[in-house]
């Protein structure tokens, strides 16, 4: 993935991708007054040799890193770097090389846990807490970048919840501790030797160097999706079956909220958890068990790393008032997960304001049928759409069905307009239209009334 910024073209890699040229060696020197901590740690974090299938019949040799969470012989690294592995070999510290084998891998996030048979027991990492990360925190980065093992870098925590949209949970820790191809899978450790991150991507110029912006997993998630692997072989994550989508300013102006600290229901499984709790399309979620997340990666992490079949109690803002309802958190159903993660993130573009460009007709049969809907759905059709309208411009398009208008279902094109009129009349900047079409499942789109 490339992204431009106006002097310098940055990348976004995966750090795993070192080659094997390289000679494994020491870090000489000393850390001054990291170097009693650095002592410490650096026993359990492990260098990774892997010989994987790139192209059928091709093999490449592979450098990563890793470390050790139980002295058994249980390691983690990234999801990235062993996948299509076909041997992988373990280089620890005091030079002893052993054989591991893939305990499991999910898709959902790139943290894959592997284990070793080891003659004696191994030092093992301290578990820390990443929500008590503060920016301005001073890390070590311990890895095996380009092949030259046993490498420390520190740095400070530059910033926190990164999202790549690589998956809907994303919530990266940045760094400016310097890390390379091959500190994938490493460990970010604090001040007290705590692991808090594992290192996962580097932002980088076309010379694909480090220039001190650095990716990691916070460790609360790599924690979870390791416990999970050791326990049952793969990742179950929790489920209210519901389609959770971001609250942009709009839809908050829409929706009458004071922030976006929120997540707005998409569509609700009529045969989930979610549906049985009585969750409703139009409804914003304000709380989980009394946390409020900050916004809906948050919320979708906090039901995914849930214990299973245990309730919690969600705050909802419905038609301008609370209210409380208790949701039963199930595992996700293995037949439904979505291809590399288990939740779809609805998302709806920026809109601009005009005049709202749309000509409203009922919902014909054929329509249904093109979009799945059941012969009793309700909704009303978008027969046009003008270019350059507001309505263009905030992405519907002509085949288009609205489902709902803020907390109300569309029937007919007349509910449309009176509820524009409403919406005026309560000085509303947007409207907020619960759409499907061709191009996804049902989502949020907030349409603006006036011109600015």
């Amino acid at each position: 993935m490339n992204r431009s910024l106006p002097a310098i073209a940055l990348g976004l890699l995966l750090l795993g991708a070192a080659p094997s040229s390289a000679q494994d060696t020491s870090a000489q020197g000393t850390l001054g007054g990291y170097a009693d901590l650095v002592a410490r740690v650096m026993p359990s974090v492990v260098n990774i040799t892997v010989r994987a299938e790139v192209t059928p019949g091709h093999f490449e040799t592979m450098l990563g890193s890793g470390f050790i969470i139980d002295p058994t012989g249980y390691i983690v690294t990234n999801r990235h770097v062993v996948i299509n592995s076909y041997s992988i070999v373990v280089n620890f510290s005091d030079g002893t090389r052993l054989p591991a084998h893939v305990i499991g891998h999910p898709p959902a996030t790139d943290i894959a846990l592997l284990k070793v048979d080891p003659p004696h027991p191994l030092p093992a990492i301290t578990w820390g807490d990443s929500d008590k990360v503060r920016v301005g925190d001073k890390v070590l980065a311990i890895g095996n970048p380009l092949g030259f093992g046993g490498t420390v870098t520190a740095g400070i925590v530059s910033a926190l919840n990164r999202n790549t949209f690589n998956t809907p949970y994303d919530n990266y820790i940045q760094t400016d501790a310097a890390i390379n191809h091959g500190n994938s899978g490493g460990p970010l450790f604090n001040m007290q030797g705590d692991v808090i991150g594992v290192n996962t991507i580097l932002i980088t110029t076309n010379s694909e160097g480090s220039i001190g912006l650095g990716l990691s997993i916070p460790s609360d998630d790599a924690r979870f999706a390791a416990r999970e692997l050791r326990a049952f072989g793969h990742v179950r994550p929790g489920w209210i079956g519901a389609d959770l989508q971001a609250v942009t300013p709009d839809l908050a102006d829409a929706f009458g909220l004071s922030d976006t600290n929120a997540a707005l229901v998409a569509r609700v499984d009529p045969a989930g958890p979610a549906a049985a709790a009585g969750l409703q399309p139009g409804d914003v979620i304000e709380a989980f068990n009394d946390e409020r997340p900050h916004d809906v990666r948050a919320l979708m992490r906090m039901i995914a790393e849930h214990a299973l079949d245990s309730p919690v109690v969600l705050t909802v803002r419905r038609a301008g008032a609370d209210i409380k309802t208790t949701v039963t958190i199930k595992e996700f159903p293995q037949a439904e997960m979505v291809a590399d993660f288990p939740f779809s993130l609805a998302s709806a573009p920026k809109m601009a304001a005009g005049d709202l460009g749309l000509r409203l007709v009922p919902l014909s049969t054929g329509t249904r049928s093109r979009l799945g809907l059941g012969a009793d759905a309700e909704g009303v059709e978008v027969a046009s759409v003008p270019a350059e309208s507001a309505a263009d411009r905030a992405g519907l398009r002509e085949g288009d069905v609205i489902l709902q208008i803020q907390n109300s279902p569309a029937r007919e094109p007349d509910d449309i307009q009176h509820a524009v009129q409403r919406a005026r009349q309560q000085n509303r900047r947007d409207l907020a239209l619960r759409v499907i079409g061709a191009s996804g499942p049902p989502h949020w789109v907030a349409l603006p009334l006036a011109s600015e």
